[in-house]
């Protein structure tokens, strides 16, 4: 679902298009289905390590790196969607802000100084708009992601803690 995400136009905060409402729900929706999937490969690595059959571990652990695929993969397709979305967005606002100060600069004089301070408003304006992140790519998103992994390592670790513990001893 994430990449035709990507084609629609929304409106956003046209100056910082990260920190729109949209982008923040839409984040919100699309992790939401990354905790469900982690939950899932969790639940499933937790009952198949709960049979007591030999050689049911390395199913198990199998499981688990089978459950990060999925799970990396819907969490990237997200930010790629989300960035294009942003992107997208901070190009359009971008390029009236060139168009803007294109025609002021044609219809200018030089010597007018209320004209040049014009200009470079807009011109800092730009800047600072580019200048703005183009996904909610962040540390605190890292994180998220890293705690979504461990679900299903942490369910293959508690279904096994018995065993892990003989081999300790």
């Amino acid at each position: 679902m994430p990449p035709p995400l990507g084609r629609y136009q929304y409106r956003l905060y046209e100056l910082d298009p990260v920190n729109s409402k949209v982008i923040g729900h839409l984040s919100r929706m699309l992790n939401t289905w990354v905790y469900v999937l982690a939950a899932y490969f969790a639940f499933g690595t937790c009952l198949t390590a709960s049979f007591r059959t030999r050689g049911i571990e390395w199913f198990g652990a199998f499981l688990v790196f089978v459950g990060w695929i999925p799970t990396s993969v819907q969490f990237i397709s997200n930010q790629v969607a989300l960035s294009t979305i942003v992107t997208t967005a901070k190009w359009q606002t971008l390029n009236e802000l060139q168009a803007k100060i294109s025609k002021l600069h044609t219809e200018a004089n030089p010597a007018d100084k209320e004209a040049m301070e014009a200009i470079n408003r807009l011109m800092d304006l730009h800047d600072r708009v580019r200048a703005t992140r183009n996904s909610t790519l962040n540390l605190r998103t890292g994180l998220n992601f890293l705690n979504q992994l461990m679900l299903p390592f942490l369910a293959f670790l508690l279904a096994n803690v018995d065993r892990l513990l003989e081999a300790v001893r």
